[in-house]
């Protein structure tokens, strides 16, 4: 069973999404379907976050990933873990509630 929780929503207010690059950090890689950047990005006025997305050359959004602050620095650590060939020997879940965050809709 799959929960459809935008039943409520418009397709028009799907669709309206802005954003903005707040910061252009570096560019991966190019091929003739356009960049892999990795930008600080402003959806819809929010706080930027970083957002790891292929660009057409017309600068069109293709697919992307978009990560906190404190999720990139969890893949950081885990990159270098890796590249480094560490093995973690315990794993702990350390989780506050504060990085746990659940909406439900109004009408829910």
């Amino acid at each position: 069973m799959v929960f459809d929780l935008t039943k409520n929503q418009s397709k028009e207010e799907n669709k309206d999404i802005s954003f903005e690059k707040t910061e252009e950090i570096g560019i991966l890689a190019r091929n003739k379907w356009g960049t892999t950047e990795l930008n600080k990005v402003s959806y819809n006025g929010r706080d930027p976050v970083y957002d790891l997305r292929n660009w057409s050359p017309e600068g069109k959004m293709k697919k992307g990933i978009t990560l906190t602050d404190q999720t990139l620095e969890n893949l950081l650590i885990v990159l270098k873990a890796h590249l480094e060939g560490v093995i973690p020997t315990e794993e702990k879940e350390d989780t506050e509630e504060s990085d746990i965050s659940a909406h439900l809709p109004e009408d829910f």
